[in-house]
């Protein structure tokens, strides 16, 4: 670092500046189509790298869980704007992007997709499917 004054002092130190790593994001999971006013649903983050997080729940309630990796969530009356976002700090107090899990709040549940091998043969297996 450098410092001149108004009369053309010059002055220099050294300063040490630490960059700590931002933590990576995780991923949420859970129900992704719910009814209005159901209680007690549950949210984890997917194979946590962390122990502590910081939950929002939008359009619900916030039931258990804060500051864990799993909370429960009491969702609120029908809405489209529904989400669960969740972000990590590390042990620097750095703070992961947030994420955002979006979540239906309808008396129509929109069931999901499940996800697994398209093609198999039939003398291999077992396979695996999940949603």
């Amino acid at each position: 670092m450098t410092a001149t004054t108004g009369q053309n002092c010059v002055g220099r130190d050294t300063v040490r500046i630490l960059v700590n790593p931002q933590p990576l994001p995780d991923t949420i999971q859970g129900a992704a189509s719910v009814c209005p006013t159901v209680q007690g649903i549950a949210y984890t983050i997917r194979n946590p790298r962390g122990t502590t997080y910081q939950w929002i729940v939008a359009d619900g309630t916030l039931a258990s869980g804060q500051g864990t990796s799993a909370i429960t969530v009491n969702w609120g009356p029908a809405t489209t704007t529904a989400s669960v976002r969740a972000f990590r700090l590390n042990a620097q107090g750095c703070s992961s992007d947030t994420v955002v899990f979006p979540v239906r709040v309808n008396q129509q549940l929109l069931t999901q997709r499940p996800t697994g091998p398209l093609r198999v043969c039939l003398a291999n297996g077992p396979f695996t499917y999940q949603t």
